[in-house]
């Protein structure tokens, strides 16, 4: 009698390099899985795309350096006309962090550092292949995942003045993008705090906030355990734990929960703003896929703040905020570059 995994049609991955090193690596860590089967390997972009469009895959994982056109291209090529998911590749993310989160935001759904992603610790799954199943399970593909690893956070003794405005934001899939179209838009006089929420890899976190950095106004920085949220500054998560208020409206980092596999986790931030925070809050719930945050804007929404979704038509994925719409969770559906003249409406009263 035949196994399930040999009764249950494989998985199709596809690998778009032009380094047989890269290819070979991601070949060997899809095959450990046996519920996953290489589809094809594309040596450059324009073959990418060729085969998307005649052997769609159920992922792609593309060099970012894929040498002969521009990744970026690729991306919106495939994402537009095939809607293929995207895993971005990548073997030298510290030199390549500004381009890695445009091309995120022109489709890609995520990112790996293939060097450290491919070595697992102990008898665990490398955080490779957890990310490939974790994309296939989210777009809809029946197979199990586990969860990441979790990284423990130093405690620093910084304290930053207390504000009583403070701003909420959740994104995932597309958010770069559509965080700095929003938080561009909020003027520095409505004097208020900003906490970003942006499912990532820990090894991407300082990549992003410098990119951050270089397309908005406010400084952006990592959040430390004990920050107040600070006025006319941007904090944003140091890693994959989760960033919650506690009751002195001061922000710690928690591990739990630890098989959440959206980290740091949009829900756990929310609910703990409706929770603790005291003063004036509006919540904002970004593109994404999945349902992180949808309950937590809920829960901010029940407090008394004023939430915001994103509309389908600005978003790379109409996941997250979809799942707020669908519970009533959202005070209004806009745009995203209406959100950012919003939110200034509701805290200059």
């Amino acid at each position: 009698m035949q196994s399930h995994v040999n009764n249950q049609r494989k998985i199709r991955i596809a690998i778009a390099s032009a380094s047989n090193t890269m290819a070979d690596l991601i070949k060997t860590q899809v095959k450990s899985n046996p519920l996953l089967q290489i589809s094809w390997v594309a040596k450059t972009g324009a073959n990418a795309i060729e085969k998307c469009h005649q052997y769609s895959p159920k992922l792609l994982l593309l060099d970012i350096n894929i040498t002969d056109q521009d990744s970026l291209v690729v991306t919106q090529k495939i994402s537009i006309e095939t809607q293929c998911p995207i895993l971005l590749i990548t073997d030298q993310y510290q030199k390549s962090t500004s381009k890695i989160f445009d091309v995120m935001g022109a489709g890609a759904l995520d990112v790996v550092d293939l060097k450290s992603a491919i070595r697992p610790k102990s008898n665990q799954t490398s955080s490779l292949l957890q990310k490939i199943l974790g994309i296939l399970k989210s777009t809809g593909c029946d197979i199990n995942t586990q969860s990441p690893e979790q990284n423990n956070k130093t405690t620093h003794n910084y304290q930053s003045k207390p504000t009583n405005k403070l701003i909420a934001i959740g994104a995932s899939t597309g958010g770069p993008i559509a965080l700095a179209d929003v938080i561009s838009k909020i003027p520095t006089n409505i004097s208020a705090a900003i906490v970003v929420i942006q499912h990532l890899d820990a090894q991407f976190s300082g990549g992003f906030i410098d990119w951050l950095n270089e397309h908005v106004e406010y400084p952006v920085r990592a959040a430390k355990t004990g920050d107040f949220p600070e006025t006319n500054t941007v904090l944003v998560p140091n890693g994959s734990d989760h960033l919650i208020l506690k009751p002195d409206e001061k922000l710690y980092y928690t591990p739990d929960p630890i098989n959440y596999v959206y980290r740091p986790s949009v829900n756990e931030f929310f609910e703990s703003v409706a929770q603790h925070w005291k003063g004036t809050a509006v919540g904002i719930l970004l593109t994404g896929m999945g349902k992180d945050g949808a309950t937590g804007l809920l829960s901010i929404k029940k407090k008394g703040f004023y939430t915001i979704a994103q509309d389908e038509k600005s978003c790379a994925v109409y996941g997250m905020p979809k799942a707020a719409v669908k519970i009533e969770a959202a005070d209004a559906v806009l745009d995203v570059k209406s959100i950012g003249s919003k939110i200034t409406q509701l805290l200059s009263k």
